[in-house]
C-alpha cells in the first residue's frame, strides 16, 4: 500500500512540476529544445535554428515500402520475406536526439501541445513529398495509455494535421487488446503481438474508408507490425490503399 501510495505521489509531482513549467514558459515562447526564449520569427515551430538544425530528416537509400535504410537493390530484408499490408511508408526524422526528445515530451512528458508543431513538420514534409489521400486514420491508442496521459496521442496529432492538410480524418479504428511492453520484443513477436489488437470502432466504421485512399498516421514506425495490422483492417473494410506517415523512424 505504500509503494501505491509513494507512486501516487510521485506521478502528482510530475504532473505539478509540468504545470508549472507550461504557466513559466508558455507554448511558443521557448524553444521545445534548449528552453531559451525565442524571436517571434521561430515561434511557428516553437524551436530555435540551432536546435532545429539537430533534427536529421531521413534521406539517403530507403526501401520502396517501408522506409528503412538499406545498401543494395529496391526492399529490405524484412519487406522481401514479410511484405507489409501498407502499400508504403514514409517518416519525417530519425528517432534520434530532438526528434526522439519531441516524440517522448508529447506524449509523456505533459506537454499535449507539442502536437501543433509535429503536425506542422508532418504537413510540410507531405506536401513536399506530395503525398495525396481521401481520408486520414491514425494508430489508436490503448484505453491504459490514454487514461494515464489524458489523451490518445495520435488520434490529436491526426486532428491538428488534418486541420492543415484538409484531409479528412475519420476514426475508425480501435484497440480491443492492450499492448504489452515491445520494447524487448523480436520483429516475428511484435507481429504477433499486434496481429488480432485492433478492431473498426463500428459495422459503419468500414463505409467511411471504403474505395478510399488512406493515410494512416503515427508519431513512431519501428518494425510497421502495428501499421500493418491497422491496414489490414483498413484494406478488408475496401481501402484501396494505405499509405503510412509517422514523424520519426
Amino acid at each position: 500500500m505504500r509503494d501505491v501510495k509513494q507512486s501516487r505521489f510521485i506521478r502528482f509531482l510530475k504532473k505539478a512540476e509540468a504545470a508549472f513549467s507550461r504557466m513559466m514558459h508558455p507554448k511558443g515562447y521557448v524553444c521545445i529544445g534548449c528552453g531559451k526564449e525565442l524571436k517571434e520569427e521561430y515561434r511557428e515551430k516553437s524551436i530555435c535554428p540551432e536546435c532545429e538544425a539537430e533534427l536529421r530528416y531521413r534521406t539517403g537509400k530507403l526501401c520502396e515500402v517501408c522506409g528503412k535504410h538499406i545498401e543494395n537493390g529496391v526492399l529490405c530484408s524484412a519487406c522481401t520475406e514479410r511484405p507489409p499490408l501498407f502499400d508504403k511508408a514514409y517518416a519525417v526524422f530519425e528517432y534520434e536526439t530532438l526528434a526522439r526528445k519531441l516524440v517522448v515530451s508529447y506524449k509523456d512528458g505533459e506537454k499535449p501541445w507539442l502536437a501543433e508543431y509535429m503536425a506542422k513538420y508532418l504537413a510540410d514534409y507531405a506536401a513536399a513529398m506530395e503525398i495525396s489521400a481521401d481520408v486520414l486514420c491514425h494508430v489508436p491508442s490503448s484505453d491504459a495509455n490514454v487514461r494515464k496521459r489524458g489523451f490518445d496521442h495520435a488520434a490529436k496529432l491526426a486532428k491538428t494535421f488534418a486541420a492543415l492538410t484538409g484531409i479528412t480524418h475519420v476514426s475508425v479504428l480501435k484497440r480491443i487488446k492492450q499492448r504489452k511492453d515491445q520494447t524487448k520484443l523480436g520483429a516475428e513477436a511484435r507481429f504477433a503481438e499486434v496481429a488480432d489488437a485492433f478492431a473498426l470502432t463500428s459495422g459503419e466504421a468500414g463505409k467511411l474508408v471504403e474505395g478510399k485512399r488512406c493515410l494512416l498516421l503515427d508519431d513512431v514506425l519501428t518494425t510497421g507490425a502495428t501499421a500493418s495490422a491497422c491496414a489490414k483492417l483498413l484494406k478488408d473494410a475496401g481501402a484501396v490503399s494505405v499509405t503510412v506517415l509517422t514523424f520519426t523512424r
